[in-house]
């Protein structure tokens, strides 16, 4: 079981993108675990992205890891946002297939990229 997007955004455990969404926060200086405990955000304003966020990187860092989606007009400002924090990630924590926080990132880009070029939504399921 794990966390499966389309678009191929993102195929993996719920682990690992909780370490994909905490590496991007902190290469944005962002301490997620504080922003998570003083969220107003309920769950169904979180499932369906019915919330207009402050900055882009809070449609990822706030979004359900299970289920919902990001609707596609936020996902081009989202991925330009990830694509700015690239420098300030890891290229790599595992000796295989380059995988990293900034591998991972690239792959959600990709996704988030394609979905909004198709005009559908990123879903999380």
């Amino acid at each position: 079981m794990g966390l499966d997007t389309t678009h191929d955004a993102w195929h993996g455990a719920y682990s690992g993108f909780n370490r994909f969404r905490h590496a991007v926060a902190d290469a944005a200086g962002i301490n997620l675990d504080e922003h998570w405990n003083s969220t107003t955000l309920t769950d169904d304003m979180l499932h369906t992205g019915d919330w207009e966020p402050t900055d882009p990187l809070f449609t990822l860092l706030d979004h359900s890891d299970c289920e919902g989606h990001i609707v596609w007009q936020r996902l081009t400002p989202l991925a330009d946002r990830l694509e700015s924090l690239l420098p300030n990630l890891e290229e790599s924590v595992a000796p295989y297939r380059g995988w990293g926080p900034r591998g991972w990132t690239e792959q959600f880009i990709h996704g988030c990229r394609d979905a909004a070029r198709q005009q559908e939504n990123l879903g999380f399921h």
